[in-house]
This record gives C-alpha cells, sequence and structure tokens, in this order.
C-alpha cells in the first residue's frame, strides 16, 4: 500500500507542477517559452515576482535558477513522451534560434520573459546555452541547431568554467549522446 501511496502523491505533484508550468507559459510567455527563475502564488494564481524573492531583483525572469528548466522538460519529454509542455518547448526553440540568428554564440545569460535581453547579462555562458541542446532534440527540423549547440558547447574547456557550468554541460551531454539512463 505505501508504493501505491508514493505513486499517487508523485503523479498529483508532476500534475501539479506541469500545470502550474503550463498556466505560466500560456499567461506570461507564450511567444518565447520562457519560464522564469520563480513563480509565487498569489490568490491561487503563479505569477513572475517583480522583484526578489530569493536571490535578485531579476528573479521572476530567466536566470541562474531557469537556465535549466529546458534541460529538465525536454528530457521528460524525451524519457516519458509526455506532450504536455511540448507547445512552450517549441515556442522556447523558435524564440532562442530567432533571436540568435542560429548562433550560440549568442545565447546570453538572462532574459526577460518576452525574450529582451537583461542589462548587464550580455555574455555568454553555458548554463544557459547547454541546456537548449537537449531542448533541440524535441524536433528533428533542428538537428543542425543541435550539432551547433554541441560544437559550441563542448569546445569551451573545462577548467575555464566554474561547477555549475559544468555540471550542466556534462547531463546535457549526457542526455544529447544518448546515455542517460
Amino acid at each position: 500500500i505505501f508504493q501505491k501511496i508514493r505513486r499517487s502523491l508523485r503523479v498529483t505533484k508532476l500534475l501539479t507542477v506541469q500545470h502550474i508550468m503550463n498556466y505560466a507559459y500560456k499567461k506570461y510567455s507564450s511567444k518565447t517559452g520562457i519560464l522564469p527563475d520563480f513563480l509565487v502564488n498569489v490568490n491561487g494564481k503563479f505569477i513572475p515576482p517583480a522583484g526578489t524573492v530569493l536571490e535578485t531583483d531579476h528573479d521572476g525572469t530567466l536566470g541562474y535558477n531557469a537556465c535549466r528548466t529546458s534541460f529538465r522538460v525536454a528530457t521528460d519529454y524525451i524519457l516519458t513522451g509526455d506532450k504536455r509542455a511540448v507547445a512552450e518547448l517549441k515556442a522556447l526553440n523558435k524564440w532562442i534560434r530567432k533571436s540568435t540568428g542560429n548562433k550560440p554564440e549568442k545565447i546570453y545569460s538572462g532574459y526577460q520573459l518576452d525574450g529582451t535581453l537583461i542589462e548587464g547579462c550580455d555574455y555568454e555562458d553555458i548554463c544557459f546555452s547547454s541546456p537548449f541542446m537537449v531542448c533541440a532534440m524535441i524536433d528533428s527540423k533542428n538537428q543542425k541547431w543541435l550539432n551547433d549547440l554541441w560544437d559550441h558547447n563542448l569546445k569551451v574547456k573545462t577548467k575555464d568554467d566554474l561547477y555549475f557550468g559544468n555540471s550542466l554541460r556534462l547531463m546535457t551531454a549526457i542526455v544529447v549522446s544518448g546515455n542517460w539512463w
């Protein structure tokens, strides 16, 4: 019976997270697919904060917390085939490819939900570019983009990045190479 309860709780939690993600995507970023670092519950509605919730005044944007969301959501889709987030992932792929002109080196380190660059975030970081490799896997039309992302992210020397970026790059490379269990 314990296994049954655990399974039920896991499914309920996943449905809730998916519902919140879809709500945020449709309400705040339907053109970009960007999900923010944090959402806050205000009267039962999950909204991006307009200031600091936990870390910076950019907590309601795509920053160092949400940069890994595309990796997580796309990995779930690739492993399970659950299509509930496909629209958000497609919007995200379309936006990032268009905003960078299909140049991975133009993926920068922070964006508003409407896709505009956050002032002062006009520098590259593999924390942001490597998760897009997994996101690109959702559609075979992204193959050249995926190859370009792979080449770009793997050429960064390990010693030239920090723990966080190297960890994300390793996890995304494991998924893209077909070695995620």
